[in-house]
């Protein structure tokens, strides 16, 4: 019975209405005593939703006598019920889209959990028009660790197809050495710190309004954050330090 609770509350019922829905199911024509009893909801609980079940087309309700009764909806006809919830959100629908853009603007945000979920944000950060530029924070000895190189390479392929530039402040390792002397051909400018001073537990990427932050630790967590406001306040603060490093670097 569980099973069909669960597949009950996908047409929106709750666990105590499927549970009455179900024992109705099981008697024909019955009282709401012989509901509550059989489905093991309170009497009065069962008096609370009763109507709006009988609204939304899950119980019919007839009268027998001075009593009244209540039979379920056969099951084929719950297919209709699901139509008639469509054709009250198509009506409504219009209405509902005119004050989502009324309202404030709201980040999207996506969580993505192990390593093929790392993989698919890390091809999210770089699905931007062509020619965008791309901020980062990235210690490729990690990614390395994760990621196979395979993977990395087609990244990188696909962002030089899409002429997506690249800033990245990263720690000078293997890997990272490896992948700046080829700065020109993957379309990316760097400003190395040394292993000890680098302290960003996160990959960052930020590119237009979209910023990506990957944990390559034990948990491989990616949050991917659609905002403006997010995406500017990280740019902002990653050419701040772009500067002074720069001048650091001049010294």
């Amino acid at each position: 019975m569980s099973k069909q609770i669960a597949q009950l509350k996908q047409l929106g019922l709750d666990e105590k209405e499927a549970r009455v829905y179900l024992a109705a199911l099981e008697f024909g024509p019955t009282t709401v005593a012989k509901l509550s009893s059989k489905s093991g909801v309170k009497r009065t609980t069962v008096y609370e939703f009763l109507d709006d079940l009988v609204a939304r087309g899950v119980l019919i309700a007839t009268v027998s006598g001075r009593r009244r009764l209540y039979i379920a909806t056969p099951p084929s006809d719950l297919e209709r019920l699901i139509e008639r919830q469509k054709e009250a959100l198509r009506e409504i629908m219009p209405e509902l889209v005119l004050l989502a853009q009324k309202g404030p603007v709201r980040p999207k945000i996506k969580v993505y959990e192990g390593t093929e979920g790392l993989k698919y944000a890390w091809l999210e950060a770089i699905n931007h028009p062509e020619g965008s530029e791309l901020i980062s924070y990235s210690d490729f000895d990690k990614i390395y660790e994760v990621l196979p190189r395979s993977f990395w390479e087609h990244w990188v392929d696909v962002k030089v197809k899409r002429k997506i530039t690249s800033r990245t402040i990263l720690p000078s390792n293997k890997y990272a050495k490896i992948h700046t002397d080829e700065n020109k051909r993957e379309l990316r400018e760097h400003i190395f710190v040394s292993q000890e001073d680098y302290s960003v537990p996160l990959e960052v990427i930020v590119c237009n309004n979209r910023t990506a932050m990957m944990s390559l630790r034990d948990e491989k967590l990616a949050i991917v954050i659609e905002s403006k406001y997010v995406a500017d306040s990280q740019r902002a603060l990653f050419n701040l330090l772009w500067k002074l490093l720069k001048k650091e670097k001049r010294r």
